[in-house]
């Protein structure tokens, strides 16, 4: 039996047990589960849709009923000199750029060395908001089109509470591991 070259030259040679091929996948999943785990530590109930198109967790709050939809994005942080560290967070601009309805909570997890440091909690209707006012990320353009909107940062541990701080230093310590109350508040409430 012969075989077609056609057939076979395109073909990657591929070890289906080669995981550093996808390393992201296997880290960005460990994230979702670290932050599912803090919404079952906080008697909070959690599903995982079985297509992702942009939500990855949902969070059932049975004794209300209200479910709230998240998005989950992971970041290994770097140390600095100045004993600060710094994770960086890219979020599709067409998913930002929704109108918020139903409203979407982005999670940040952050794993600095082995343990996982940090989640930045925050409504996407804040972020957008935050980034409008005060230009919070950087925005990134693929082909002239917005494609993302990059945040930088910076976590400063010799501070107490522990401080994170956006591009211009603004302040986003208030949404650092801020699970509680849940849901959180909207832009205007207290």
């Amino acid at each position: 039996m012969t075989t077609d070259p056609s057939e076979t030259e395109d073909l990657p040679d591929v070890d289906p047990l080669d995981t550093s091929r996808h390393e992201l996948l296997y880290k960005g999943a460990g994230g979702q589960l670290a932050v599912m785990s803090e919404f079952l530590m906080r008697l909070l109930n959690v599903a995982v849709p079985v297509v992702d198109v942009g939500n990855d967790v949902f969070v059932v709050q049975e004794s209300s009923d209200i479910v709230t939809r998240i998005q989950v994005k992971y970041a290994q942080a770097q140390s600095q000199k100045n004993r600060t560290y710094v994770a960086m967070f890219g979020l599709p601009w067409e998913q930002l750029a929704q109108f918020d309805e139903p409203s979407l909570v982005y999670v940040l997890a952050v794993r600095f060395g082995e343990i996982w440091s940090d989640f930045i909690v925050i409504r996407r209707s804040i972020l957008k908001e935050l980034n409008r006012v005060h230009s919070i990320g950087t925005e990134n353009f693929r082909n002239g089109e917005r494609s993302a909107l990059i945040l930088r940062l910076v976590f400063d541990p010799t501070t107490d509470p522990k401080s994170v701080r956006a591009k211009r230093g603004f302040d986003l310590t208030p949404f650092r591991n801020a699970f509680d109350p849940w849901p959180p508040p909207v832009l205007g409430q207290t």
